[in-house]
């Protein structure tokens, strides 16, 4: 067992990032997301009825989105790790986390205590392109008490077209604050 261990955090260790996330890294990602979505106008502008984007990447960006939030409150943690490609990557309080297992390990602990949700309010991808994002509110509440709150914020997930032709999370990161007053 302890050699087993032993290679288990070895593993994890790969995995990880520096405390700090790597600028170049996540530059490149931002870059290669604007590159895809175009300059200008996006093809995925806002519309008032669903919010989706005018492409039929953008649409289906959006429902990975929303089926990404439904999956994980059914799953926890691997309904979360499900959605994300194998070398896809969050960043959580300035930490890097990297592939599937170093995500999974991250969010366990959080998603059994946690109840998060979440709802995109916006998706934006290229026609064509491999790259698309969703922007959107998340909300965390204990699971022994859902009517309380821990945080809320806003996130942004880069999805990569996968060779299936599936849409899975590239990165992903969360910025809490507090709920907009009505």
């Amino acid at each position: 067992m302890g050699r087993r261990a032993d290679h288990l955090e070895e593993e994890t260790m790969k995995n990880r990032r520096p405390r700090r996330p790597q600028p170049a890294r996540l530059l490149s990602l931002t870059c290669l997301l604007a590159v895809a979505c175009g300059t200008g106008e996006p093809a995925g502008t806002e519309r008032s009825d669903a919010n989706r984007g005018g492409t039929a990447d953008a649409d289906q960006i959006f429902a990975a989105d929303e089926e990404f939030n439904r999956v994980t409150g059914e799953l926890g943690a691997a309904g979360w790790v499900d959605f994300f490609a194998p070398d896809g990557r969050m960043v959580v309080n300035g930490d890097e986390i990297v592939g599937k297992a170093a995500i999974r390990e991250a969010m366990e602990p959080y998603l059994s205590a946690v109840r998060l949700e979440w709802s995109p309010t916006r998706a934006a991808a290229r026609a064509g392109s491999d790259l698309g994002y969703t922007v959107g509110r998340y909300r965390a509440s204990p699971k022994e008490s859902p009517d309380s709150v821990i945080t809320t914020g806003t996130y942004v997930t880069i999805w990569e077209r996968q060779a299936d032709g599936s849409w899975k999370v590239a990165l992903d990161i969360g910025s809490p604050h507090p709920e907009p007053r009505p």
